[in-house]
């Protein structure tokens, strides 16, 4: 089971610039080695974005992450 500092974790090695929040740059880079697309990355944000402006803070994480976890 993944526990909310695993997240709290994962996400601060996400936000490079330590804004406290994972821009879609940020996620691009963390992804990189895999075969997602930009535009892919951003339907990902732009689904998880509850406030809409465009990145996830650490709340939108969490709740990606327990809801997934929960299933």
């Amino acid at each position: 089971m993944t526990s909310k500092a695993d997240i709290e974790a994962f996400f601060k090695t996400l936000d490079a610039d330590n804004s406290g929040k994972v821009s879609c740059a940020e996620l691009m880079k963390a992804l990189e080695s895999c075969s997602f697309s930009k535009s892919d990355v951003q339907e990902f944000i732009t689904a998880h974005d509850k406030d809409k402006d465009g990145e996830l803070d650490i709340n939108e994480v969490m709740a990606f992450f327990l809801n997934k976890c929960e299933h």
